[in-house]
C-alpha cells in the first residue's frame, strides 16, 4: 500500500507541474484555469479531515462527497453530475503536508475518467486536474466546499 500512495502521489505533483494547458469542450464551457498559486508554497501541517465534505465544482453543477477518510489513504467518495455517477477508486496522500486527492470513475460515459487534486488550505478549496476518458482531454478544476 506504500508503493500506492508514493506513486499517486508522485503522479498527483506531476501533473500538477506539468500543468500541459487547459483543454476545450464544445459540449460545455472550459473550466477556469487553475493558477500555480492555488497550491502553498510552503507545506504545513494539514488534517486530513479537512478534506471530509461536500465540494461544489466553481464552473459547472458537479459534486464531489468526501467521507470515510482513513490512515491507510482509502476514502469514501460519491460524484454527482447531478446524478450519481460511480466512483470506482478514491484515495488520498499526504505529500509532507500537502494533501492530494485521487477519484475515478467508472460508469457509463466515465470509462475511467478522473480527478487528480490537492487542497489548498488558504482559499479551503480542492483545485488539480480532470481527466476527461471519453473525448481524451485534461481540464483544470477547482471545488469549493458546500456550506
Amino acid at each position: 500500500m506504500k508503493h500506492f500512495t508514493r506513486t499517486v502521489l508522485a503522479v498527483s505533483l506531476v501533473l500538477w507541474l506539468v500543468g500541459c494547458g487547459q483543454a476545450t469542450s464544445p459540449e460545455a464551457p472550459a473550466p477556469e484555469p487553475v493558477q500555480a498559486e492555488t497550491v502553498p508554497s510552503t507545506a504545513v501541517a494539514v488534517d486530513k479531515g479537512m478534506i471530509a465534505g461536500t465540494w461544489q465544482r466553481t464552473d459547472a453543477p458537479y459534486q464531489l462527497v468526501i467521507s470515510g477518510i482513513a490512515e491507510d489513504g482509502t476514502m469514501t467518495a460519491a460524484y454527482l453530475n447531478p446524478n450519481p455517477i460511480k466512483v470506482s477508486k478514491a484515495s488520498w496522500v499526504d505529500g509532507k503536508g500537502v494533501i492530494s486527492v485521487f477519484v475515478e470513475l467508472r460508469d457509463v460515459n466515465y470509462p475511467g475518467s478522473n480527478y487528480t487534486l490537492t487542497y489548498a488550505p488558504d482559499r479551503d478549496m480542492l483545485v488539480g486536474r480532470y481527466f476527461q476518458a471519453v473525448q481524451g482531454v485534461t481540464y483544470d478544476v477547482s471545488f469549493s466546499r458546500e456550506k
